[in-house]
């Protein structure tokens, strides 16, 4: 019995620490992490550019020049990191008594109208020494569209060589003027072609009062356009690019005006500003309000859904199957014209930086004095070039 009862002993001693092995709560789980908030989509950065030229008699090497290098400026503007959106305008002013006063172009995402614009001005009129350069300036608060967007970069430049009437009372003070468009968060630089003493003054003053920067530059604008031996080949393909839009939806009127202007600036541009035109027509492609190819890209269009009346009239007459296959040849054309004008973009500044290290007077230019003051300047709203 004696065995017997160690046995029992050691059996009624184990058990509880075996039931308790058995019923034991199970650990409480990991506290789940509390979610992370959602990254916003980063904001798409605006530049907007406004140019406040004199077109009188003396003006016309700059106006000339400005033909040329509005699409580098442009190309210098869009490579800023975040790739921003641009939006450009003009106001094109001269004296009373002249064919015009000012000729406003408002600010415009649609580079081509603001260009053709410009490819039709003519320097003439003038001669008499001051200009109506408070017309532009009132103008410049009041006709153009500036975003209200606290953190889109706003710029304006006032290029001339005369100083301004002050004695026509038609306009605010400059004082106001100069307000106006700082309340808007306009930076106002100002650019003066030659050396005229009492328009340096004034150009000193203004650019103090719009909280931007005086520049100087030759009477002709200083500007050098170097011919390359890419430039034919890139306007070629550039027009082979725009040949490929397909016009749809609502807007067909205005796609068609879009497509036709693009068929003058190529056959009316220097050389050099098609293909300047070129590489940036390449990498900021077409707009989904117009093209077909690209608002499916952008999901703005489905192709086994979309209206049959709403499809580019190429596509209407086709099966599905046909048009899924026009649409894949279209891309496909599209990414080989956009790679051939990439590399040949890149092996055209190339020849242009060597070309202009000959000589050194590019950074005398106006363009180049433009463009990095825009750079320094939108620094400020955290655009990096």
């Amino acid at each position: 019995m004696r065995l017997l009862d160690f046995i029992l002993a050691a059996v009624m001693a184990s058990a509880p620490a075996a039931m308790a092995t058995k019923i034991a709560q199970p650990e409480p789980p990991a506290p789940v992490p509390a979610p992370q908030p959602v990254s916003q989509i980063p904001k798409t950065p605006k530049v907007e550019v406004l140019f406040l030229l004199d077109t009188t008699g003396s003006m016309g090497g700059l106006i000339q020049g400005a033909k040329e290098k509005i699409w580098s400026i442009a190309n210098e503007i869009a490579a800023g990191n975040p790739k921003p959106e641009i939006r450009m305008g003009l106001i094109a002013y001269r004296d009373r008594g002249d064919a015009y006063v000012t000729k406003v172009v408002d600010l415009n995402s649609d580079l081509d109208q603001v260009y053709e614009e410009l490819l039709a001005l003519r320097a003439g009129g003038g001669g008499d020494g001051p200009e109506h350069v408070l017309k532009a300036l009132a103008d410049a608060s009041q006709k153009v569209s500036w975003d209200d967007d606290p953190s889109s970069f706003r710029v304006a430049y006032l290029v001339g060589d005369a100083p301004a009437h002050f004695d026509y009372g038609d306009t605010p003070a400059l004082e106001n003027l100069t307000q106006r468009l700082v309340a808007k968060g306009v930076i106002l630089n100002t650019i003066q072609c030659g050396q005229d003493g009492s328009t340096t003054a004034q150009w000193r003053r203004i650019a103090r009062l719009g909280d931007g920067s005086f520049l100087s530059i030759a009477q002709n604008g200083g500007t050098v356009s170097i011919a390359t031996p890419f430039d034919e080949e890139l306007s070629r393909l550039n027009g082979e690019l725009d040949s490929t839009m397909l016009i749809y939806g609502e807007r067909r009127e205005e796609a068609r005006e879009k497509k036709d202007r693009a068929a003058r600036i190529a056959a009316a541009a220097p050389a050099s500003a098609a293909a300047e035109r070129a590489s940036f027509k390449a990498v900021r492609g077409f707009s989904a309000e117009d093209d077909f190819v690209a608002a499916l890209a952008e999901g703005g269009a489905d192709l086994n859904t979309a209206d049959l009346k709403a499809l580019p009239q190429s596509l209407q007459t086709l099966t599905p199957a046909q048009r899924k296959a026009k649409v894949a040849e279209i891309q496909t054309q599209r990414k080989a014209l956009r790679e051939k004008i990439g590399e040949l973009s890149r092996n055209r500044s190339a020849f242009i930086k060597k070309e202009s290290a000959k000589t050194g007077s590019e950074e005398e230019s106006f363009d180049a004095k433009l463009v990095d003051t825009l750079k320094r300047q939108a620094a400020k709203k955290g655009l990096r070039y």
